[in-house]
């Protein structure tokens, strides 16, 4: 950043003139989900812990967790990424693509995308959603992304058997008190 010219600041401000692949954002949001700490990618199961790292204060992180879950949780959230019987975190984006042979952005040509993880009480997941040039139905993360997170984030939790951390409360139905019988099934 003590290299960066004051154009490059003002558009990495707002999230452009920076390149990061899918991996690369689904490895953030993982250190994002364990409370800071960066643990090697792998695609084999091991039963030794990982070897993490902390790269990033504990407290930030946790602050960051409840901004992400604010994120799809508030009112005018990215509601679209809701996951039922969970509380998740995330954050849409859209990208304007660049034009190919030009030092611009081309016109109408976009990359949709949701990063996220849950369950929130204990993350387990991360899971990065890119749709590269969405269709005209919408080209909004939110909108095209994030109901993909949903489904592919709920089928996760379910077929790894993780335990929901939010189900609506039980309700105590209004019961009618019970007689009880005699012996000799007469009443008492």
């Amino acid at each position: 950043y003590r290299e960066w010219r004051k154009a490059e600041t003002a558009t990495l401000s707002y999230g452009y003139g920076i390149s990061v692949t899918a991996i690369q954002l689904v490895h953030a949001f993982s250190a994002l989900a364990n409370n800071g700490r960066l643990a090697p990618l792998t695609l084999i199961k091991t039963d030794k812990p990982a070897q993490s790292s902390q790269v990033l204060p504990e407290a930030v992180a946790k602050t960051m967790q409840t901004m992400l879950q604010q994120v799809i949780e508030a009112p005018r959230g990215v509601f679209r990424a809701q996951v039922p019987a969970y509380h998740v975190g995330g954050k849409s984006g859209t990208a304007r693509k660049t034009s190919v042979g030009t030092k611009g952005y081309a016109q109408n040509s976009y990359r949709s995308l949701f990063a996220g993880f849950g369950p929130m009480s204990d993350p387990r997941y991360a899971i990065v959603v890119v749709i590269d040039e969405p269709t005209k139905a919408g080209y909004y993360g939110g909108l095209v992304s994030a109901p993909v997170f949903s489904k592919v984030m709920s089928g996760t939790l379910r077929l790894m058997n993780v335990t929901p951390d939010n189900l609506p409360p039980v309700q105590q139905a209004n019961a009618t008190p019970v007689v009880p019988l005699k012996a000799n099934g007469g009443r008492g």
